[in-house]
């Protein structure tokens, strides 16, 4: 053994690294690591769903850390104000406060990691834009205050969190424009006797939407936290009337959205992992739109009603191109049943696709159906006309095949 051991010393560099969707085009790493004392530099520059940039620079001292990092992702900078200072007792490691400043807005960390884990953050004003830096396609807009705190004793113990947050003009972007702006508060709390969790979404001085949330988790008798926690009996409600685009942000679809008013009133119970729930949904005029195949429904009107485990869809209407669509079925809400699915959709000249890659209308119908023993879709279509796109990747030359249009010899009833 040596005097200085554990000693690392070494200097790495990469291009044009790909796997996936990730690509890491230029990368240097440089260590100098003895005997628990060292410095360390990084530096790495790529896209992965975003591009970004980022540098880091480290000393190390057998009992403190530091670390400063600054960079950018999709466009978005930022850095720490001071070199964060990680002090190291043993197998734990605890955080000073430690600010980053964003192009808008900051963030406050702290906390340790070891046997126990504790975190504390502090938002300051933080663009939510910075979730388009994790997924180009969230098109979030607004910004954030608040506090989160999150702790937990050990990896068996029922953890405790606190959450606070006000988001001030909150909107989604898509190729269709921009939803309006909304402000949204929200206070929530998770304790081994129990939680709760209450949201306020206003449209300038108007309420449009309110949420009430309260369970009792089970006695440590019950299993493990997780279990404990999706088992824990469930009552509140929620009451919108307002923008569809609000709820259906937060759903998190990537390259679609949704316009149009929609009203919203439920009270659930039950559990966690089975949520009873028992009310209305209704939306008129609404306007559903998929970026990535060009599908356009306008003028949908749907109806449906919450009946303990299941949304029970009445009616769904739309226009689709020149033609329509409907649908009318069941959207299970019981993970434990595996959220199962049984919708009917009609399709009368519907022009379900509109894309570059893709385009194509179609009559028929299909039955869509998803349990724990898997999915199924069935039916009988009619596709009079389509266009699409074919191009194989990684080969000496890309062959193409777009534009291609075949007219169906078929009439609607099978016959030629």
């Amino acid at each position: 053994l040596y005097d200085d051991a554990p000693a690392i010393t070494g200097e790495a560099q990469v291009a044009n690294l790909r796997n996936a969707q990730f690509t890491l085009s230029r990368a240097r790493a440089k260590i100098d690591y003895r005997g628990g004392k060292g410095s360390a530099q990084a530096f790495a520059e790529g896209s992965s769903a975003v591009p970004f940039r980022i540098a880091a620079n480290a000393r190390f001292e057998p009992e403190l850390w530091r670390v400063a990092v600054t960079g950018n992702a999709n466009n978005i900078g930022f850095k720490t104000a001071q070199p964060a200072q990680i002090a190291i007792a043993g197998s734990t490691y605890t955080l000073a406060p430690a600010r980053i400043d964003f192009d808008e807005g900051s963030m406050r960390l702290s906390g340790s990691w070891g046997e126990a884990m504790r975190i504390q953050a502090r938002l300051d004003k933080l663009d939510l834009s910075l979730a388009n830096a994790l997924s180009r396609t969230a098109g979030l807009g607004g910004t954030v205050t608040g506090a989160l705190d999150f702790s937990q004793a050990s990896d068996a113990t029922f953890p405790q969190a606190i959450a606070r947050l006000n988001v001030s003009n909150f909107t989604r972007s898509s190729l269709g424009g921009v939803s309006s702006p909304v402000d949204i508060s929200f206070v929530g709390r998770l304790l081994p006797d129990g939680g709760d969790a209450r949201a306020l979404i206003k449209r300038g001085p108007t309420t449009i939407g309110r949420m009430v949330a309260s369970l009792q988790p089970l006695g440590p008798g019950a299993g493990s936290w997780t279990t404990r926690l999706m088992a824990a009996p469930l009552s509140g409600g929620i009451r919108y009337n307002g923008p569809s685009s609000v709820l259906f942000s937060m759903a998190g679809f990537p390259n679609q959205s949704l316009s149009g008013p929609v009203a919203v009133a439920a009270d659930f119970s039950g559990q966690v992992r089975a949520p009873q729930l028992t009310g209305q949904l209704r939306g008129e005029k609404l306007t559903y739109e998929n970026e990535t195949w060009g599908t356009r429904l306008s003028q949908m009107t749907v109806t449906g009603q919450f009946d303990n485990d299941t949304l029970e869809i009445g009616q769904l209407e739309a226009v689709a191109g020149s033609g329509r669509v409907s649908a009318a079925g069941t959207i299970g809400l019981s993970a434990e049943q595996g959220f199962p699915v049984d919708i009917t959709a009609r399709f009368r000249n519907a022009r379900l696709a509109r894309s570059n890659a893709l385009g194509a209308t179609a009559t028929g119908q299909l039955r869509i159906t998803n349990g724990l023993d898997g999915g199924l879709i069935e039916g009988r279509i009619i596709i009079p006309e389509a266009r699409y796109q074919i191009i194989r990747q990684g080969a000496a030359e890309v062959p193409e095949l777009t534009g291609v249009y075949r007219k169906s010899e078929l009439t609607e009833d099978g016959k030629r």
